[in-house]
């Protein structure tokens, strides 16, 4: 955990530093991929080995396939008193018997029905067992012989469960109707619930009977005492969970009850959206034809399986896309142990060592959790759903699953063989292996040796994301921390841990692997000229003047993998990178006579960049430097000290700042054309004088003359007032020699002031004044 909580820190510090505009961290030759955390290990690959939620791998236990029996799904597995393993599913309805000696599956009830739903034994060799949709409570004697032992007339049969007494409760729906019948069979409606669904019963260690309710994922639980004649029995409700259905109970020796829940509970007056997740459910009738209430949602059974009667419905209430398991304490107090919003729990059960056990869908998954909420995932199945889960009294747990319909058996031993192969790693670049590590309490043998057989590693490579034959083989074993693996370079990788002979409590902490990264060079992806006048500086300089003009920046497209203005991820905290440098977007203000670059780069090894600027004229061949060293993507320069004409840039970019001096590389980009014009338009020949045109008034004219660009407009100003554009001969201003004339009516007569100002296309400004007389003013 130190080792864990070190690593978070420095995380943290680093993601500090690098948005607070610390000095950037430079990119190390060496990177490593390691794993540490539960979802990272979960994307791997186990046999025989546990993930748990803190970030471990440890031995599970031995898990096997019992029997296939063939049937779609199973939704209840149940042990009878000599130990013998019973399971019911479907379709048609049945239930299998596992034959001691070979574990064949050996059908000992069918009936019409789709589904065997719940099974209950009657302590004296036989069974009950109840069918859905529109079933019944059959009774199976010892020697096989089958009678309807109770018809509820309700849609499902849910659960059952046999008193100490011989009363035997059915969980109905779905009406919520719970049943209680007697030995003999009389049977009398024990309690009416005002939900739609008793999903399932258990009893406490008490002798109290518990029932989970769907939909509002209640918790009852009733006091057996004797009520009087007519009367139903009362619940009290230990908890109201924050799900829709209660799928699975149990109990513990201290008197704590277990529930699993699934399925966010519907807001009032919300309905389901159209395309929502369709639940499949139990129906003789057309979709949606049950009154009382859609049913609970189930598994749904496997493509190319379903039965014609199994039909699609779209319940009011949400699919089962969240789920949780809860603890409620002998004195009532409930906790919630473990919470999901990828799996869902159908069923429930103890190991020997008190955990608690959860199969899931639609994964498929074994899952265990101790008491302080640490939870594993023991074995896959192969199938969608773990829907029933049971104990012997040797400490073995039996599992059941849906779509397919298979038994399994899981310890109490452990695997004497496991292994774990990591998910296949991109390191992005082609790149050479080094030194595999790890942390784990994994002793060697007993022999002394240094090296430890019992936990061995391997490791390949490819240059394809998924492994396959195309890769090289395993290279191994590896029995030493820090030893250097003989995997070929490429860009892909993976490892495989394999575990024998494990003791309980020994675990995989973390692992890993050196790699070096062939150096590539960097990338120039863009480069933009900025208009004249502009100078940029980053986002917490300065330039210029109090009251200095910002202007919004043109920004080079961004496209390599590490961009240079925003914050991309950080893929270095994780897979063991440095990352790059981040720079913030700069800013551009006004300032006459500068010019200004920006420019977008990338390194696929994240490595630090510097770079240099050079220029020439567009009439040269030798560049030369501007500047060089620089470590932000922009540099702005005075260009007044440069003669009018056009030039180029050139940007280069290096590495060096990352490798070893003969490793080092470099890029360079040129820029498009620009211009650089310091020197101002000519204004020529400015006068005004007496119109001889008809209306009289005064004509004024004048050329103006630009020697390196263009001109971009003129104005004039009368006796001082505001400045007037003026739109030359042709009236398109797109020369670098432009003539203007223009009249004015009704001056006074005296002397005037004329003064006219004219733009190149860089923003330089020539003017010129004159003054003339109105001798009689004219129309």
């Amino acid at each position: 955990m130190k080792t864990k909580a070190c690593r978070n820190v420095f995380a943290g510090l680093v993601a500090v530093m690098l948005f607070s505009g610390a000095t950037a961290l430079h990119a190390e030759q060496t990177h490593r991929w390691r794993q540490s955390s539960h979802d990272e290990f979960l994307k791997g690959t186990a046999n025989g080995i546990a993930v748990r939620s803190d970030g471990r791998l440890e031995a599970a236990p031995r898990f096997l396939l019992l029997a296939d029996t063939d049937s779609s799904y199973l939704w209840s597995l149940r042990l009878d008193g000599q130990g013998a393993v019973y399971a019911a599913g479907g379709s048609p309805a049945k239930v299998f018997r596992l034959d001691s000696g070979s574990n064949k599956p050996v059908k000992v009830f069918e009936s019409s029905e789709l589904s065997a739903q719940a099974l209950a034994f009657d302590g004296k060799g036989g069974f009950f067992v109840g069918t859905s949709p529109d079933g019944k409570v059959y009774h199976v004697t010892a020697q096989g012989q089958k009678t309807v032992f109770f018809d509820p007339g309700a849609k499902y049969i849910w659960d059952l469960a046999l008193g100490a007494d011989g009363t035997l409760y059915v969980a109905t729906g779905d009406k919520g109707l719970l049943f209680a019948v007697s030995p003999e069979g009389k049977s009398e409606r024990f309690y009416s619930s005002d939900e739609a669904h008793i999903r399932v019963l258990a009893f406490d260690g008490r002798g109290n009977l518990l029932a989970g309710t769907e939909p509002n994922g209640r918790i009852l639980r009733f006091a057996l005492a004797p009520v009087k004649p007519g009367q139903e029995h009362s619940a009290f409700v230990l908890l109201e969970t924050s799900k829709h259905e209660v799928t699975a109970l149990a109990t513990a020796g201290d008197g704590s009850v277990f529930a699993a829940v699934i399925g966010e509970k519907q807001r009032p007056g919300a309905v389901a959206a159209p395309g929502a997740a369709q639940a499949f459910i139990f129906s003789t009738g057309p979709a949606g034809s049950a009154a009382g209430g859609a049913a609970p949602a189930m598994p749904a059974p496997g493509a190319g399986q379903l039965s014609p009667q199994i039909k699609p419905l779209l319940s009011p209430a949400p699919a089962p896309l969240s789920s949780a398991i809860y603890r409620i304490a002998p004195d009532g107090a409930p906790e919630e142990l473990w919470s999901s919003r990828e799996e869902a729990v159908y069923s429930l059960g103890l190991d020997i060592s008190g955990r608690v056990l959860a199969g899931t869908g639609n994964g498929g998954a074994l899952l265990a959790i101790d008491g302080r909420k640490i939870s594993a995932q023991l074995a896959k199945s192969g199938a969608a759903q773990v829907t029933g889960i049971a104990r012997g009294t040797d400490g073995k747990v039996y599992l059941c699953t849906a779509n397919p319909g298979k038994i399994f058996s899981a310890g109490p031993e452990l695997e004497t063989e496991g292994s774990y192969e990591s998910r296949s790693f991109d390191a992005q670049i082609f790149s050479q292996w080094g030194r595999l590590e790890w942390w784990s309490t994994i002793s060697p043998d007993s022999n002394g040796k240094s090296a430890n057989t019992r936990l061995s590693f391997f490791v390949r490579s490819g240059n394809t994301e998924d492994p396959g034959r195309e890769w090289s083989p395993w290279a191994g074993p590896y029995t030493r921390p820090g030893e250097t693996v003989h995997a070929p370079a490429a860009r892909f990788v993976q490892w495989k841990a394999v575990l024998r002979n494990a003791k309980a409590g020994e675990e995989i902490d973390w692992v890993s692997l050196a790699y070096l990264p062939r150096n590539v060079a960097p990338v120039l992806d863009a480069i933009v000229v900025q208009e004249p006048g502009v100078r940029v500086q980053g986002p917490f300089g300065s330039v210029g003047g109090a009251g200095q003009a910002m202007v919004t920046l043109k920004l080079p497209a961004q496209k390599g993998a590490s961009g240079v203005f925003g914050a991309p991820g950080l893929p270095g905290l994780t897979a063991g990178i440095t990352p790059q440098k981040i720079d913030a977007a700069p800013q551009g203000m006004a300032q006459k006579g500068y010019r200004s670059v920006l420019w977008a780069a990338h390194d696929d090894n994240e490595d630090e960049l510097r770079y240099a600027v050079y220029y020439r004229g567009e009439a040269e061949h030798d560049w030369k430097l501007l500047k060089d060293g620089i470590e932000q993507n922009f540099f702005s320069w005075d260009a007044t000290a440069l003669p009018d004409g056009a030039y180029y840039l050139k940007i280069t970019a290096t590495d060096a700042p990352s490798n070893p001096p003969a490793a080092a590389l470099t890029a360079e980009r040129e820029s498009e054309r620009f211009e650089v014009d310091n020197t101002p338009p000519v204004v020529e020949g400015l006068r005004a004088a007496q119109s001889t045109k008809k209306g009289g008034g005064i004509d004024a004219q004048c050329v103006v003359r630009d020697a390196a660009s263009g001109i971009e407009r003129a104005q004039y100003s009368l006796d001082g007032g505001e400045w007037t554009l003026l739109a030359p001969l042709g009236e398109l201003s797109d020369a670098a020699e432009e003539r203007y004339e223009w009249s004015f009516f009704g001056l006074a007569p005296g002397e005037h002031t004329l003064a006219v100002r004219a733009y190149d296309r860089q923003e330089n400004i020539g003017s010129a004044k004159i003054v003339f007389t109105v001798l009689v003013a004219k129309r």
